[in-house]
């Protein structure tokens, strides 16, 4: 992944064997994650590539493990209404769930915490990540 970049989160996919995978999308649509799941991994094959609904293309969609996602990532951002381009995001202090961080906005005092949405409505989600500087 390119650092102090942003990409868009496209979804998550549950694979059979259990294993999480984050679907990302490179908005300069090249390929620059090399890691597990990436489009030059060799965990591909041609069932999971089905089942994924994913093509090998250097088209800069890929996936990663939501695993790899929490330790590359620095910044998660959800926008749940694109009208008028309303962002929302939260930066939670004093969390004793969570691994320490060291983050920019808050230094080794921020945590790493898990974001679960869950809605009884269907919805469009927008997600946008941020990789560590």
């Amino acid at each position: 992944m390119a650092y102090s970049h942003a990409y868009s989160v496209l979804g998550v996919k549950t694979l059979s064997d259990g294993q999480r995978l984050v679907k990302l999308r490179n908005p300069w649509g090249k390929e620059t994650y090399h890691g597990t799941w990436s489009d030059y991994s060799d965990d591909w094959t041609t069932t999971v590539l089905d089942e994924a609904d994913h093509a090998i293309a250097d088209d800069g969609i890929f996936f990663m493990r939501l695993e790899d996602y929490h330790e590359q990532v620095e910044t998660t951002y959800v926008n749940m209404d694109t009208t008028g381009w309303s962002m929302a995001s939260f930066l939670m202090l004093g969390d004793q769930t969570a691994k320490d961080g060291d983050f920019r906005e808050c230094g080794s005092s921020c945590r790493r915490h898990r974001l679960t949405l869950e809605s009884e409505v269907a919805q469009q989600v927008w997600i946008t990540a941020h990789t560590w500087d």
